[in-house]
């Protein structure tokens, strides 16, 4: 009993500066059995408090094992944190992209037809080497999901780390169930003990916003820190200071992932497969993301593309401005070339979404389209008088 009530201190000492302080310490007797059932009544309390995961989103199980099973071929295990995986799919591994496809399912030893996330899991993969997919690899959709090397991050340091670390430096990055060495860049302290950091990986890893991971060093080895993903694609140089201001200055759309990435590509504008990727986000899900910015007058959707209504805002008053400039220069003349405008203008629009974008204008009643002319819907061409009269004269001269 003794022992047993230093090592419970002990414990909660350790404990004292992580996310675990709090929670019970339950002893218990591998050989009596005391405490089995106070340990059962703590995870059932768990049970009520913990939120089931969605099944929502692209499949992700990150490898902890796998292995060779006679007459079976290779297996994989771990726990399934999103989407769902079902019998007879094909697969993708990654990085690397190789791909085979699922022979069959097990949770905790019963034979599925399809597992759902939150799960341990089973997954035995046809037309795949056991060397293809080994621990730390990520088990997904093929085409759904990417690998980065570099991380945008807030980070949480604990109370033991050494204070050279807050400086960054070489640490080993614990996600999922990989781990490998990497670079921290601190960019900015954010108040309450976390920083803005950037992380470079030695190695390609599937990462995307919202993911936990740990930071530890090598030697001594030892627990630093950890932290949650903010951007698994982040902008470089002038951009990125430049996107930091505006984070500071409480601009709005930054702390919206899709906004954040359309406002990167500016009048480029993006292709909603390609952003649905990069943010790892199935389908249906982008689908209701996609409808509910736009209905909110954030997004724009031209030809196939989606802009930042802000850009495009800023754009259309570019446009009127130059061809209210283009008609005090020349008043004569029916209007301007639409290739000039987007030559000087937005080089980088593709030309059907500015063809998409001029008929929003012309649809709004601000400008006038004839052939590849435009001008402002207001523009007349007015002569002046001497103007007129020499004009009617050459007209008689002709007749």
């Amino acid at each position: 009993p003794d022992l047993r009530e230093v090592v419970e201190l002990e414990l909660k000492e350790f404990l004292n500066s992580s996310f675990l302080k709090d929670c019970p310490v339950v002893p218990v007797s591998s050989r009596s059995g005391e405490g089995l059932n106070r340990i059962r009544e703590e995870i059932r309390t768990l049970f009520g408090e913990v939120t089931c995961r969605s099944s929502e989103g692209i499949p992700r199980l990150p490898v902890d094992r796998s292995f060779n099973m006679h007459g079976f071929g290779t297996v994989v295990t771990g726990t399934l944190v999103a989407g769902v995986l079902r019998e007879g799919e094909e697969i993708e591994m990654l990085p690397g992209g190789d791909r085979g496809r699922i022979r069959g399912i097990q949770v905790h030893g019963h034979e599925v037809r399809e597992v759902s996330a939150g799960c341990r899991t089973a997954v035995n993969i046809q037309g795949l080497r056991c060397a293809q997919a080994p621990r730390g690899t990520v088990l997904s959709t093929p085409g759904r999901l990417q690998t980065t090397t570099r991380i945008g991050a807030r980070v949480r340091h604990m109370e033991t780390a050494p204070s050279s670390i807050r400086k960054g430096g070489t640490v080993r990055f614990h996600q999922g169930t990989g781990e490998q060495d990497a670079r921290v860049r601190i960019l900015g302290d954010l108040g309450e003990g976390e920083q803005d950091v950037e992380i470079v990986l030695e190695q390609p890893a599937v990462l995307l916003p919202g993911d936990r991971f740990i930071l530890r060093r090598p030697m001594p080895v030892d627990t630093l820190g950890g932290g949650e993903v903010t951007d698994n694609n982040p902008p470089r140089g002038r951009e990125a200071r430049e996107e930091r201001a505006s984070a500071a200055a409480g601009q709005p759309g930054m702390n919206d992932p899709v906004l954040l990435r359309l406002a990167r590509q500016g009048l480029k504008g993006s292709r909603a497969d390609a952003l649905a990727v990069e943010l790892g986000l199935a389908p249906e899900q982008f689908d209701v993301r996609l409808s509910a910015l736009e209905g909110d007058g954030r997004l724009v959707k031209a030809a196939g593309r989606l802009f930042a209504a802000d850009a495009l805002g800023r754009l259309e008053d570019e446009v009127l401005q130059r061809l209210e400039r283009f008609h005090r220069e020349v008043p004569l003349k029916q209007g301007m070339s639409g290739e000039r405008l987007r030559g000087e203008l937005c080089r980088e629009m593709p030309q059907d979404s500015w063809r998409a974008f001029l008929n929003r204008l012309r649809a709004g009643s601000a400008i006038r389209i004839q052939a590849d002319l435009l001008a402002l819907a207001s523009h007349q061409v007015v002569l002046a008088p001497e103007d007129e009269s020499r004009i009617l004269e050459m007209e008689n001269r002709f007749r």
